[in-house]
């Protein structure tokens, strides 16, 4: 099952805020949400006609680094990875090795573009939402990928702000009483159910 609530980094490579706005920063590979993997990753944004410029992904932009670095091994420069401002969304997790790794002379440094907000985010944006006819302040999610149990959220944030799941009981806790037989999908498997105690 896949766990949505981790972001794994292991690095060693430098992750820096911009420290000052510019109007054309100096980057050797740009990352944006307007992006494309198949583009040089050289052009902060798309050019006119749409084919050439960032990046749309941080993995692309990793293979981009270590391209540079097989080219370039006497490389006395950083490498400069700029990230465009809004949510990137991670499809796994982002993981950095020792192949990551820069030098004394040539250390790796990804930062936000100067004067923009990158956010790198293990979730996934939740779609399908529909109102309850019988509850208005609710709303009923729909997501088969949940339903088949191909992986399962903990957290929850709208608009920016973590909401809690509802739980039962609200209060205290439902007590085991004892068993009931085994649904026929569970049959030959163990119990699925249970009787509680309120």
């Amino acid at each position: 099952m896949r766990n949505l609530c981790v972001l794994w980094l292991i690095c060693q490579v430098a992750v820096l805020p911009a420290i000052a706005a510019s109007p054309r920063p100096g980057g050797d590979i740009f990352v944006a949400l307007d992006g494309n993997d198949a583009w040089s990753g050289k052009l902060s944004s798309p050019n006119s006609e749409r084919t050439d410029g960032p990046f749309a992904t941080l993995q692309r932009a990793q293979q981009e680094v270590r391209k540079l670095k097989g080219e370039e091994p006497s490389r006395r420069r950083p490498i400069s990875v700029l990230i465009r401002g809004g949510v990137h969304f991670l499809k796994g997790p982002l993981a950095f090795t020792a192949e990551d790794s820069g030098t004394p002379d040539a250390p790796i440094i990804y930062s936000a573009y100067p004067g923009e907000k990158p956010v790198i985010s293990g979730g996934v944006r939740l779609t399908g939402w529909k109102l309850d006819a019988n509850k208005p302040a609710r709303a009923r999610l729909l997501i088969p990928e949940v339903k088949r149990g191909e992986w399962s959220f903990c957290q929850l944030f709208v608009n920016g702000q973590r909401r809690y799941r509802p739980r039962l009981p609200k209060d205290g806790y439902y007590f085991i009483e004892g068993e009931v037989p085994p649904s026929e999908k569970a049959a030959g498997k163990g119990f699925d159910r249970f009787r509680f105690k309120a």
